[in-house]
């Protein structure tokens, strides 16, 4: 499975970092391995195993009111004993099945990797959960510029038309292209579909105020069950737009 994953996931540049560390995140949640790897629990500690009982009273004469006495503290004993030793067994397999994940996920890691990043941060420690952090404060640190950026675009992007724009179809490509990128971020901006239509038809207004009431009203079944993608939307936009222009 992990094998297979590999080849789909590669952190190469700041640029992956988004999806390989959901991926990292994904694995990790599904082997309950997740508040490890964000530091709220510790891994399983291997079990100590427990040592036999030895009987102190060896060779002593003894009564038989003793002997009774002995035989029952001698059970009570292996039972406790027995008691201890299942229970180990539980732990240990329990460590071994929790090490045995991690040492899954690591490899995982080591292989999807660029060479450049796992000199500087996954080769220099044995401990998955530092070389994700290594990777974060590295990688992640570059992937937060990015979706800065994204977001300036974005922002910049979405001011109210002044007028009619010159080339409507330049504008909505670079719609395109915005939306997409956050997308593959995962971006606050791209996840309610009613935020970036309502977002959209706020900037588009200015061209016509009925005609954009109108084109609200076509797009609110799917925005209201949240079917409507921003190709949709691009695409619905982009189809009457002659027609106004001629209009205007």
């Amino acid at each position: 499975m992990l094998s297979n994953v590999a080849t789909e996931y590669k952190l190469n540049s700041p640029e992956d970092w988004d999806n390989w560390e959901n991926e990292l995140l994904n694995q990790a949640r599904a082997n309950d391995l997740l508040p490890i790897l964000q530091g709220t629990e510790k891994p399983i500690k291997k079990p100590v195993q427990p040592k036999e009982h030895v009987r102190t009273l060896l060779n002593r004469p003894s009564t038989m009111n003793e002997d009774t006495v002995d035989g029952c503290a001698e059970q009570r004993a292996r039972n406790d004993f027995n008691l201890c030793l299942n229970n180990y067994k539980m732990e240990f397999s329990e460590c071994e099945v929790q090490h045995r994940d991690i040492d899954k996920i690591f490899e995982w890691m080591k292989q999807t990797v660029c060479h450049s990043y796992l000199k500087t941060c996954v080769y220099v420690t044995r401990s998955w959960k530092e070389a994700y952090n290594n990777l974060k404060a590295q990688v992640g640190q570059g992937s937060r510029e990015i979706q800065q950026h994204i977001q300036d675009d974005y922002n910049q992007h979405m001011k109210p038309f002044r007028g009619t724009p010159r080339d409507p179809e330049t504008w909505i490509v670079k719609w395109e292209e915005i939306m997409l990128q956050g997308s593959k971020k995962f971006m606050f901006f791209t996840q309610d579909t009613e935020d970036w239509a309502s977002q959209f038809l706020r900037t588009i207004r200015p061209l016509d105020e009925v005609w954009v009431m109108s084109f609200e009203h076509s797009i609110n079944p799917k925005i209201d069950d949240g079917s409507l993608t921003y190709k949709d939307l691009s695409n619905s936009f982009r189809r009457p737009i002659p027609q106004l222009y001629i209009k205007q």
